[in-house]
C-alpha cells in the first residue's frame, strides 16, 4: 500500500474542513494504507490509529496566522518524504506550497470579506486573505489534480486560477446518514422538551460564522425583523455560531426588542441534535463554495432556503428551486419566503423527506472512495 499525507488545519467533527479530511483519512486506514497527517490538532480515533503518524504542528498564541508557516513547512517536509515513498500528499487550498493534490473548500479570489468588526480584527484577516490568495494561486498552477468540493468551486478555480480544466475534478461532500437522518414526531417532540424549546412555535435554525458578512446573517436579521412585527408570526429564531461580530448582532437583538424571537446559542457540538428538534433551516449566504450545514439539514429533513451562490445548491433537484434565494441581499424576498415557510411547515416537511433519502445514500465514504479513485489515476 502507497502512503498518503494529508495536510490540514485539523482532523475532527467540530468543522467542516477538518470533517472532510477526517473521512478520508479513515476511508485511507481503513483501506491498510499509511497516512501522515499533518495538522495542529488531531481528535479521536485517527490520533491512536496504528497506521496514523501524527505531526502536530504548535499554533503560537493560538493563532491560525501564526501557525500557518508552520504548517506550511512542515507539510512540505513530509509531503517530500512521502513522495519519495511513491505517496500522494493532499493539501487544502493554500495550506501547504506542495504540488500534487490539491483539495478546494474555499477559493479566496471568488468573495472579498466585508466585516464590521473592530479595525484590528479586519486589518489581520485582510492580510491573512491577500497571503491565502497568493499562495492559492501558486498551488494550484503546479498541482497534479484538484479537487473541488462543487461545480460552482470547479468553475471558480479554472476562472480566477487558470487551472486546466482536465485537472479539476468535481467530487460532492459526503455525509454522515446515521447522524443527520429525520426525525419522527415523538422524537421531535422529547428533543424540543430536552431543550426548552416551545411545542407549539416552529422554530428555525442559521448555522455558521459570525466572524463577517459572509454567511449573510445580517440580511436574515432584518427579515427577522419585518416578520417578527407582522401579525400571526410564532417562528423563533436559533442562531448557531460565534464570530468577530456575534457582539454586534446581540446589541441589534436587543436594541430592537427581538430578544423573544431570537435567541444566539453560541458553538455547539450538537448540531445533528438541533436540527433533529427544529422546523427549518435558513442560509442566505453572499457566498459558499459548498454549504456542509446545509447538506446536514436537507439530510436531517428540514425544509432549508439558501442562496444560489452556494455550491450546495447544486443539491437541489429542479422541483426544489423555490426553496432558492436568488439574491442574498433582498431582505423583503427573504421574508416572504419566511411567511411560507411558517405557513407551510409541515407540508414542506414531508416533501423533504424523499429528498432527504437520496442525499444520505452518499456517505463520507463514497466520497472519499471516489476522491482515492481520481487521486490515483492523475
Amino acid at each position: 500500500m502507497k502512503p498518503y499525507a494529508i495536510v490540514t488545519g485539523g482532523f475532527g467533527r467540530n468543522a467542516g474542513m477538518d470533517l472532510a479530511n477526517s473521512a478520508l483519512a479513515e476511508y485511507l486506514l481503513g483501506a491498510g494504507n499509511e497516512v501522515h497527517l499533518v495538522a495542529h490538532k488531531v481528535d479521536g480515533p485517527l490520533a491512536s490509529h496504528a497506521l496514523a503518524r501524527l505531526h502536530l504542528v504548535p499554533r503560537p498564541l493560538h493563532s491560525t496566522a501564526l501557525g500557518a508557516p508552520l504548517l506550511d513547512f512542515t507539510g512540505r517536509y513530509v509531503g517530500r518524504q512521502t513522495s519519495r515513498r511513491n505517496g500522494r500528499v493532499v493539501v487544502n487550498g493554500g495550506n501547504c506550497r506542495f504540488g500534487d493534490v490539491n483539495w478546494m473548500h474555499y477559493v479566496h479570489a471568488a468573495y472579498k470579506r466585508v466585516s464590521k468588526a473592530s479595525l484590528g480584527y479586519r486589518l489581520k484577516s485582510r492580510l491573512f486573505n491577500a497571503h491565502a490568495l497568493r499562495i492559492e494561486r501558486e498551488n494550484l498552477l503546479r498541482s497534479r489534480v484538484v479537487i473541488a468540493n462543487s461545480n460552482k468551486t470547479r468553475d471558480e478555480v479554472i476562472l480566477h486560477y487558470g487551472a486546466s480544466p482536465e485537472r479539476v475534478h468535481t467530487i460532492y461532500i459526503g455525509i454522515d446518514p446515521e447522524e443527520f437522518c429525520p426525525a419522527n414526531a415523538i422524537q421531535r417532540r422529547a428533543l424540543r422538551e430536552e431543550l426548552g424549546w416551545p411545542l407549539n412555535r416552529p422554530v428555525m435554525l442559521f448555522v455558521g460564522s459570525l466572524a463577517d458578512r459572509l454567511k449573510g446573517f445580517d440580511t436574515l436579521l432584518s427579515a427577522w425583523r419585518a416578520v417578527s412585527r407582522a401579525p400571526g408570526w410564532e417562528g423563533l429564531l436559533k442562531v448557531v455560531g460565534s464570530g468577530a461580530e456575534l457582539p454586534l448582532f446581540r446589541r441589534a437583538v436587543d436594541e430592537d426588542g427581538l430578544g423573544a424571537h431570537v435567541s444566539f446559542l453560541g458553538f455547539r457540538t450538537d448540531v445533528a441534535r438541533l436540527m433533529r428538534a427544529a422546523d427549518g433551516l435558513v442560509s442566505p449566504t453572499r457566498y459558499d463554495s459548498f454549504g456542509l450545514n446545509v447538506l446536514e439539514a436537507l439530510c436531517t429533513g428540514l425544509p432549508t432556503l439558501v442562496s444560489r451562490q452556494a455550491g450546495v445548491s447544486e443539491r437541489y433537484p429542479p422541483d426544489f428551486a423555490d426553496l432558492l434565494l436568488d439574491d442574498p441581499e433582498d431582505v423583503g424576498t427573504l421574508a416572504q419566503e419566511l411567511q411560507r415557510w411558517q405557513k407551510d411547515v409541515e407540508t414542506l416537511r414531508a416533501r423533504m423527506l424523499p429528498l432527504s433519502e437520496k442525499l444520505r445514500q452518499y456517505s463520507w465514504h463514497d466520497m472519499a472512495k471516489e476522491m482515492v479513485r481520481v487521486i490515483d489515476v492523475a
